[in-house]
């Protein structure tokens, strides 16, 4: 099993792309928008309380602030695409407050991102993409509930403080929410006590660092806001199934 998330958009206009096998992501969004091609296996791609599933050769499109969880029940090969609003700024302007109600898109044969090496290049291919997706779906407009707007306020609480001490409480004090409430609410949400959801994040931090620097274990262990070594290493082996050093070696190899 791995756990992945990209990092902020490094400018106004980026066009990021990673591969990845068996992707897994819990509950969490992006400022940026996100197309994911699967070339091997599926994934089930949760969001607007619709599972998504996307086969070999397909695509989905996900909105910037969109809250997504991806599952791969078995192997996958995936192609991450993240791009700033800065490349579809007309499709951003008409469509940012409403979502797309069939973001799977099938193609014969999914273009190679690797090959998108100039911006000319890269912005064919997104609005390729959304020609594609305005003619298959409709478009349904944002509904912001006090709990999706919940939701999100934890998930970015999370993404700006896993690194540091980081406690439901505290955010429910800095949020002004009753902890009570906050607690059941996002259980209910997203399957995942608080502490099971701030574990599998920080996992997911660890393998980023553990795959795109040349950090120590006891660095990133650090850096990913467990205070000693011995509790890093149980929650990653409980998430990976593996040790951070055997991964580390693994993907090396790869």
């Amino acid at each position: 099993m791995v756990f992945f998330q990209t990092h902020g958009l490094t400018g106004p206009t980026t066009f990021l792309y990673h591969h990845v096998n068996d992707l897994q992501f819990p509950l969490h969004f992006h400022v940026a928008y996100e197309c994911i091609l699967v070339h091997e296996g599926m994934i089930s791609v949760d969001m607007n309380d619709t599972t998504y599933n996307v086969s070999k050769e397909q695509l989905i499109f996900i909105h910037s602030h969109q809250v997504h969880r991806i599952t791969s029940e078995h192997h996958s090969k995936v192609t991450i695409v993240l791009f700033s609003t800065d490349f579809i700024s007309d499709f951003d302007q008409q469509y940012k407050e409403r979502l797309a109600t069939s973001p799977v898109i099938s193609y014969s044969a999914l273009p190679k991102i690797e090959k998108l090496q100039t911006v000319y290049h890269q912005k064919a291919f997104l609005y390729d993409v959304l020609s594609r997706l305005i003619s298959q779906t409709n478009f349904i407009e944002k509904k912001a509930t006090m709990n999706t707007t919940l939701l999100h306020d934890l998930l970015l609480y999370v993404d700006n403080h896993y690194d540091k001490d980081c406690s439901l409480k505290r955010a429910a004090t800095i949020l002004d929410y009753d902890y009570t409430y906050v607690s059941q609410a996002f259980k209910q949400m997203t399957s995942l006590s608080f502490t099971d959801y701030l574990n599998q994040y920080r996992v997911s931090q660890a393998i980023n660092k553990l795959t795109h620097s040349e950090l120590t274990i006891s660095e990133i262990s650090r850096q990913c806001g467990y205070e000693t070594l011995r509790t890093f290493n149980r929650n990653f082996l409980k998430y990976t199934n593996m040790t951070a050093s055997d991964y580390r070696k693994q993907y090396t190899a790869s």
